[in-house]
């Protein structure tokens, strides 16, 4: 059983915020679980600074909650920040950097950990 919803917002014609919340039922490989209910949340906002330039932001929160043998919370807090310079109708430039951390709690807790990434990608669209 799965469910999402999304919602945008348009305040300018350069402009689009959107917010989506999604929850479902995902498998697992640990022994003793039967599985965990996802639950996630994401705010984002995107600028066409230029045409050609678009700026983006996000937040979000994802809770994984472990069912069966398994007691076990994992909380993952991120955002991100990134910037797409378009070539042509075709290719694309895209850089940016994430955050994403992750609390653990239970008697079977995981690792807790932080992570920071910064990317450069390309884009190709046909």
């Amino acid at each position: 059983t799965s469910v999402r919803g999304r919602l945008e917002y348009f305040p300018l014609p350069q402009l689009t915020v959107s917010a989506v919340a999604a929850q479902s039922i995902e498998d697992t490989d640990f022994a003793g679980a039967a599985g965990f209910l996802l639950t996630s949340g994401q705010l984002r906002a995107d600028y066409e600074f230029r045409r050609n330039i678009l700026l983006s932001g996000r937040v979000g929160y994802q809770k994984n909650d472990f069912k069966g043998a398994i007691k076990r919370t994992d909380k993952r807090p991120s955002a991100g920040v990134g910037v797409t310079y378009l070539l042509n109708r075709t290719v694309g430039l895209e850089g940016g950097y994430e955050w994403l951390k992750q609390d653990s709690s239970g008697s079977e807790k995981g690792t807790d950990f932080s992570t920071n990434r910064f990317y450069l990608t390309t884009t190709y669209k046909f």
